[in-house]
C-alpha cells in the first residue's frame, strides 16, 4: 500500500507511478509465479528471435516479462536476507537495479519498435 499526502493508505491500482505499481504487484506475487514469468518471458524471447527474427517487438516484451520475474525473485531474496554481509547486499541491490533498468529499457524499445513498424517508411 502507498500512503497519500495525509497518510491514508491507497490501493496499488491508484498509484500515480506505473513502476511503483508494478513493483508492488511483483512483491505480492509468489516465487513460483515469478519464476514462471521468468521462464515464459526469456524462453518466449528466445523462441521469437529463433522462429521469427523480424518480430523484435514481441521479443522485447517477452524480455520485459522475464525481467519482471527475475526482479521479483531478486527482490524477495534481498528483503528476506537482512543479515547478509554488506558487500552481498550491495551486489543484490545493484543486480536488482540492473534488471529493472533492462526491463524498463525493453518496454521502451518495444514501444519505439512498434510505432516504427506502424509508421512504416516515412520519407520527408
Amino acid at each position: 500500500m502507498i500512503a497519500d499526502l495525509i497518510g491514508r493508505q491507497r490501493p496499488v491500482s491508484s498509484s500515480n507511478n506505473a513502476f511503483v505499481a508494478i513493483g508492488l504487484w511483483a512483491r505480492r506475487m509468489s516465487d513460483r509465479k515469478l519464476v514462471g514469468a521468468e521462464v515464459a518471458g526469456f524462453g518466449g524471447a528466445v523462441a521469437v528471435v529463433a522462429l521469427t527474427p523480424g518480430s523484435i517487438e514481441i521479443a522485447l516484451l517477452a524480455t520485459a516479462l522475464g525481467s519482471l520475474g527475475l526482479w521479483g525473485v531478486t527482490d524477495h531474496m534481498f528483503e528476506a536476507r537482512d543479515r547478509l554481509a554488506a558487500p552481498l547486499r550491495w551486489m543484490l541491490k545493484s543486480f536488482r537495479f540492473a534488471i529493472a533498468a533492462a526491463g524498463i529499457s525493453a518496454v521502451i524499445l518495444a514501444g519505439y519498435a512498434l510505432i516504427g513498424r506502424l509508421m512504416g517508411v516515412f520519407i520527408l
